[in-house]
């Protein structure tokens, strides 16, 4: 969460009960700030995952351990 909307929501908190609706507000606006960060890391890790299985196919089959094709590699 942003440092200002930290402060807002501080400065709500301490004005009590009264401004729990902007509170709830920041915190559903962070939630989904937060799946969409996660989301996009998620898209990431799959293509790291994908690049790091090939590079391993690559390896295999230069070292000799592997007669099966990387990743993308024509047969």
């Amino acid at each position: 969460m942003p440092i200002r909307m930290m402060r807002e929501y501080a400065q709500l908190r301490h004005r009590g009960d009264g401004t729990a609706a902007r509170r709830r507000q920041i915190l559903v606006e962070h939630r989904a700030e937060v799946r969409e960060r996660i989301n996009e890391l998620q898209g990431c890790l799959g293509m790291l995952d994908y690049k790091i299985t090939n590079y391993e196919h690559i390896e295999r089959k230069w070292s000799g351990e592997d007669l099966t094709p990387a990743i993308g590699e024509a047969s």
